[in-house]
């Protein structure tokens, strides 16, 4: 069994801060190096962890290009914390709201 987590794993941390708006699932994973997997929840369309790790990244695309991540941690032996989901993508003046 994994030790829990005070929070993110280090290589989760880093890649919230190396994606951008716009990437594509090839291109995150390979950033990552690790498989990027779809989850299909509300809250996120894919997703990269491990079932042994207690750290996920959540991560939301539309039309095969890179919306928002989230980082999720397990602590205290099975509950669940996570980060405020960063969009990544800022509105257009089109879509913002007035």
């Amino acid at each position: 069994m994994p030790a829990c987590a005070c929070g993110p794993a280090r290589w989760a941390e880093e890649l919230e801060h190396q994606v951008k708006c716009g990437m594509t699932r090839q291109e995150v994973e390979q950033l990552a190096e690790r498989p990027v997997k779809e989850l299909n929840r509300s809250w996120a369309t894919h997703y990269i962890g491990e079932e042994t790790q207690p750290t996920e990244v959540w991560l939301t695309f539309k039309d095969d290009k890179l919306q928002t991540v989230q980082l999720a941690w397990m602590y205290r032996l099975k509950k669940m914390a996570s980060a405020q989901r960063r969009e990544l993508c800022p509105l257009s003046p089109a879509t913002s709201p007035r």
